[in-house]
């Protein structure tokens, strides 16, 4: 069962998140062709995302970058996701919000 499953409406969901210290992670796929680095870059500085990690892999002739960011609120993830899928560069992204576990 899922934290929304749990919560019910959207609303609910977001006030939960907002109350909780998240990091996020955008997982992006792009041609090995393009340099994405300058295009994504600028507007993670311009959300205020703090770069915990940056990991890219060529698979073939694809890139796979994983972004670790931490200092933004689960809806500006969001934002920032559409933003970049809206990137003129043929790239591929999605986001996972990641609540730490402490002992």
């Amino acid at each position: 069962m899922t934290i929304r499953d749990q919560l019910g409406n959207t609303d609910s969901v977001d006030l939960w998140f907002a109350e909780r210290h998240l990091t996020h992670t955008f997982f992006m796929i792009s041609n090995s062709d393009t340099h994405i680095a300058g295009l994504v870059k600028p507007r993670l500085e311009a959300s205020n995302a703090r770069v915990e990690s940056w990991t890219t892999v060529r698979r073939d002739k694809w890139l796979e970058h994983q972004i670790t960011i931490d200092g933004i609120s689960a809806s500006s993830a969001r934002t920032l996701c559409g933003e970049l899928a809206q990137l003129d560069c043929g790239l591929k992204v999605r986001v996972e919000h990641l609540l730490p576990i402490s002992h």
